[in-house]
């Protein structure tokens, strides 16, 4: 039995060559003890081809396959998942690679701390404009908050954690924040261990047809959801049979989001074409009173079509307001500069008054020294005076003395 199966949900990217170094980077892995599952989500490109080769050359490469997209890699990778038989669980991506060490430091990291239940390491991921490391000790207050600084291709987690709190959330609903939504879930009642080094690399976020670029999502609308308990609809072995279109019985949602929800849905129904769900839409309770407008395909395309122009009018308006702010605080932040400036102006003039003072202190002081320096000289010009005239009165007293002497002697 391996120790790790690695799972990887794909879709359409063999023609780019980033499915096969996705699978490569695995293969390449110098911790050995692992199954790979390759997850095909009815890709049109070649890549089941390619999938079979790796299988055919490597043991440890699983092929499973969808003949019709879902577009739902938590729907998906739960039969996998069930296939599976490691005791831990890492995820991969095909837009992603991996470093040569990652599952052999990942493995040691928990095999070091069997209290912890999910590990994670650091990830670059790479934008057009650059790239830029994701990743940092567990943060339970911005995780809450919908900061997600754990990055899901560099994650490896224990078996028993899905069968405590639940697999992802497959809802249409979560398909951009499903990670999330797992690892808010987790936070509570699982140890997290952070290994700081990077060890994963994803370039996703710089392609258009990625998942996080495809769909819209509203964070209103998943916190919404996310506060409720799903643990039992989420649990590894019913996780298949939840439904996508539902929301948990246990949340009411306003108009607004309501509008929202209905808008998202029918954006996933209408970019992967899947008219199996056309008919469901009308049986779903919260879209009760849009009866007309899931009546006909002409009257939901039109109703769509109308939602998401509000929609990017209101993002539009957002953005407004947010380039409005950031225009008022760089004109803030433009006066507090000219008044640094005014400062700095001062100080500089006053510094060049105490520099002329100084100067014109030192000045004083050199002519203070050069006049000590003249009484100096004076005063050894005395000295020297007075050791001469003392030379002097000296050989007059001897003179005096030798003639006293002489006129005695008379």
């Amino acid at each position: 039995m391996p120790k790790v199966s690695v799972l990887l949900p794909t879709f359409r990217r063999n023609e780019s060559g980033k499915l096969a170094r996705a699978i490569t980077t695995v293969l390449d892995q110098s911790f050995t003890d692992f199954e790979l599952f390759v997850v095909d989500d009815g890709s049109s490109d070649g890549s089941a081809e390619t999938i079979q080769q790796f299988c055919r050359s490597d043991p440890r490469v699983i092929h499973v396959r969808f003949e019709e997209n879902v577009g739902l890699p938590a729907l998906t990778t739960a039969k996998a998942f069930r296939q599976s038989r490691g005791e831990l669980i890492a995820w991969m991506f095909d837009d992603c690679e991996w470093e040569p060490n990652y599952l052999h430091e990942m493995v040691s990291a928990l095999d070091s701390h069997s209290s912890a239940g999910i590990a994670y390491a650091q990830c670059e991921a790479h934008f057009a404009s650059g790239s830029k490391i994701i990743g940092e000790p567990v943060n339970i207050a911005k995780l809450k908050t919908g900061d997600n600084h754990i990055p899901n291709g560099a994650t490896v987690v224990r078996r028993e954690v899905f069968y405590s709190i639940g697999w992802y959330d497959p809802r249409i609903l979560l398909v951009r924040n499903n990670d999330w939504d797992f690892l808010q879930r987790a936070i509570d009642s699982v140890e997290f261990l952070f290994v700081p080094q990077v060890l994963s690399h994803e370039f996703g976020v710089a392609l258009a047809d990625s998942l996080g670029n495809s769909y819209d999502t509203d964070f209103d609308l998943v916190k919404k959801i996310t506060s409720s308990n799903r643990s039992a609809e989420l649990h590894p072995d019913c996780v298949e049979n939840c439904d996508i279109l539902s929301i948990p019985a246990d949340i009411s949602l306003n108009e607004e989001l309501t509008e929202t929800y209905l808008r998202i849905v029918i954006q996933y129904v209408i970019k992967g074409w899947r008219q199996a769900l056309l008919p469901k839409l009308a049986s779903v309770n919260a879209f009760s009173s849009y009866s007309d407008v899931l009546s006909s395909q002409p009257e939901m395309l039109k109703w769509w079509s109308s939602a998401m122009a509000k929609s990017s009018y209101k993002q539009i308006e957002q953005k407004n307001i947010y380039i409005h702010q950031q225009i008022d605080y760089a004109e803030k932040q433009h006066i507090y500069i000219n008044s640094l400036h005014d400062k700095i102006n001062e100080q500089s003039e006053y510094i060049q008054t105490q520099r002329a003072i100084l100067d014109e202190q030192a000045a004083h002081i050199q002519m203070q020294l050069a006049k000590l320096e003249e009484r100096e000289a004076y005063i050894a010009s005395l000295l020297a005076n007075s050791a001469s005239q003392s030379v002097l009165c000296r050989k007059a007293r001897s003179l005096i003395s030798r003639i006293v002497r002489r006129r005695a002697t008379r």
